[in-house]
């Protein structure tokens, strides 16, 4: 008899609200995009591991191996970088780095989850889109430039 591995479902959008607030998904996005240091992040690294971990964030997530005990060390195991470096042995600012990565790489699979359940509330026709933006053509005036000045020089 096999016995099947019990099995998360995907993070969708109303859970994801519960978890992270959208101050959360910023900080994550700003460090992602190397604006903050990694300690306005570190009390989100524990939900974001055990998302990972509990493979929550779908297939689009992956990590390297080193990638995954980096996020496992200083998430769920919640070391300080400084312990990561001598444990793996890498240097603070190289693990700095895949930390930035594995942030990119889960902020953006939140911030999908995010888009699909905008898109899909909006469910608008992308031609429909194009012809609500563009402007309507211009026609030229039919007083030219000097009546123009003139008229309101006169007043």
């Amino acid at each position: 008899m096999l016995i099947k591995p019990f099995c998360w479902l995907d993070l969708d959008a109303s859970e994801l609200n519960l978890l992270l607030t959208p101050f959360d998904l910023k900080r994550l996005e700003s460090y992602a995009n190397n604006m903050v240091d990694y300690h306005v992040i570190i009390d989100l690294l524990p939900m974001l591991a055990s998302l990972y971990f509990q493979k929550r964030l779908g297939e689009g997530v992956r990590l390297s191996a080193v990638q995954s005990s980096i996020l496992l060390a200083l998430g769920l195991q919640r070391k300080n970088i400084e312990d990561v470096e001598s444990e793996l042995q890498i240097a603070v600012s190289q693990g700095l780095a895949l930390l930035v990565k594995i942030v990119r790489k889960i902020s953006k699979c939140l911030i999908d989850i995010q888009k699909a359940v905008i898109a899909g509330e909006l469910s608008v026709d992308p031609s429909d889109v194009k012809s609500q933006v563009l402007p309507k053509p211009l026609k030229p005036s039919e007083v030219s430039l000097e009546e123009e000045l003139n008229t309101a020089g006169d007043e």
